[in-house]
C-alpha cells in the first residue's frame, strides 16, 4: 500500500473494503449536487 502523510492528513491508494464508505459519500444527492446526478453501484 502506498500512502502520502501529514500531520493531519493520509493519502493512501484505495482499497476493497474502501467501497461502502465511498458509496456513501457519492449516492447523497446533498454532496453531488454538482454532478449531472448522484452515482449508483452500477
Amino acid at each position: 500500500m502506498m500512502f502520502l502523510a501529514t500531520e493531519r492528513l493520509v493519502i493512501r491508494t484505495e482499497e476493497q473494503g474502501d467501497l461502502e464508505s465511498l458509496y456513501a459519500i457519492l449516492k447523497d444527492p446533498y454532496t453531488m449536487r454538482f454532478y449531472p446526478k448522484p452515482y449508483t453501484l452500477d
